[in-house]
C-alpha cells in the first residue's frame, strides 16, 4: 500500500511472505540509510516498504504491500530470532552517525531534524497506525546518546519482548540485529506528533472491493452503487490519479449516468479493477473476488484517461 504522498521508488525485487507471520504481532521499524542520497537497496533486493530522505522531505514507495514482509533487516536464519517477519520497514534517508554527517555539506543528522521532519515522520506514523492496527503510543524510547552497535548491545529488546512487541521501534532496538540506527532520533517525539494528526480515509470496504471487481455487476449497477466518498477514496488511496481528478467523476455522478457516459464509466472502472489487487492465504492472484475480507495493496500507479 502506498503512502499518498510517496511516489515510487527503486522496485522491491521481491518478497518474503506474509506480513506480519508466525503468528506474531507487526510492529514499525525505523532505519538510517547512513546515505546522502537515494540508495539502490541493492537492486531492490534490501528495499523497505517505504522511504523518506529528510534533506528534500519526499517519500518513496518501493512496492511491496502491506501485508508482505521485506528483506531490510538480517534474516532469522542468521539471528535466529524473526526480525522482517514481524516489522513493517521504513528507511530514513539521513546519518544516524553525526561524524560521517558532519563530513560533506548536504548530509544531514538525525540529532539536527526539525520540528518539520518529526511531524512528517508522524503522519506517516498515524496513516500505518490506521492502515494495520500498530499501536504508536507503545515505543522503545531512545536511550541517552542514541542505540549501540552489536548483536550484544545491552539496550536491544530481551527476545521475548521483542516478539510480543507491537508499537513503534529502531533497528538499533530490535534483538538479533547488529545496526544502531536511528541513533539518537526522539521516537516518543514521533509518538506524541502522531497522536495529533487526523488518520487517512478508511480503507475501502468489502463492497468496494467488489464494486471495483469489473465482473461483479453489470455497468449500470454498478455506477449506481458508487457514491462521492466512494469515489474519494479512490482518489485519495492512489488507485487513480491526480486527486483533483476526483471532481470530474463526482460531477459526471451528480449528473446522472447516461448512455452517453457508458465509454468512460467501463474505462474508469475497467482501469479501477485492473489496479486493485487482492491477496488472501495461500493465494496472490490478482484481481479474484475475495471470499472473505481481503488485505488488499494498489497495484502501479495510474494516469485515468
Amino acid at each position: 500500500m502506498r503512502y499518498p504522498p510517496a511516489v515510487r521508488g527503486v522496485p522491491t525485487a521481491r518478497t518474503y511472505g506474509p506480513l506480519p507471520s508466525l503468528d506474531l504481532p507487526l510492529a514499525l521499524v525505523w532505519h538510517t540509510t547512513e546515505t546522502g542520497s537515494w540508495p539502490g537497496y541493492r537492486s531492490g533486493r534490501v528495499a523497505p516498504h517505504h522511504s523518506y530522505k529528510a534533506t528534500t522531505r519526499e517519500w518513496r514507495w518501493h512496492g511491496a504491500p502491506a501485508d508482505q514482509r521485506v528483506g531490510t533487516m538480517r534474516s532469522s536464519l542468521w539471528t535466529r530470532t524473526p526480525a522482517n517477519e514481524k516489522s513493517y520497514q521504513v528507511e530514513i534517508v539521513a546519518y544516524s552517525n553525526r561524524q560521517i554527517a558532519d563530513e560533506r555539506p548536504g548530509r544531514i543528522w538525525v540529532g539536527d531534524f526539525t520540528e518539520d521532519h518529526y511531524r512528517d515522520l508522524a503522519a506517516f506514523a498515524a496513516w500505518l497506525a490506521a492502515l494495520t492496527g500498530i499501536d504508536m503510543t507503545r515505543v522503545t524510547s531512545t536511550p541517552p546518546g542514541g542505540w549501540r552497535s552489536g548483536s550484544g548491545s545491552p539496550l536491544r529488546l530481551s527476545r521475548d519482548t521483542w516478539l510480543d512487541f507491537d508499537g513503534m521501534t529502531a533497528h538499533g532496538a530490535v534483538t538479533g540485529q547488529s545496526h544502531w540506527d536511528t541513533g539518537v532520533l526522539d521516537l516518543n517525539r514521533i509518538s506524541i506528533y502522531a497522536d495529533d494528526v487526523a488518520g487517512p480515509p478508511p480503507p475501502p470496504t468489502l463492497e468496494l472491493f467488489n464494486m471495483a471487481y469489473a465482473d461483479t455487476l453489470d455497468l449500470d449497477d454498478w455506477v449506481s452503487t458508487l457514491r462521492d466518498e466512494d469515489i474519494d477514496q479512490l482518489f485519495a488511496l492512489g488507485v487513480h490519479s491526480p486527486a483533483t481528478g476526483a471532481a470530474h467523476w463526482k460531477g459526471l455522478l451528480a449528473a446522472h449516468p447516461n448512455a452517453a457516459d457508458a465509454d468512460a464509466w467501463e474505462n474508469f472502472r475497467r482501469t479501477t479493477s485492473a489496479r486493485i489487487g487482492f491477496w488472501q492465504p495461500e493465494d496472490t492472484t490478482i484481481n479474484q473476488p475475495p471470499t472473505s475480507a481481503p488485505h488488499y495493496q494498489i497495484v502501479g500507479d495510474i494516469t485515468p484517461t
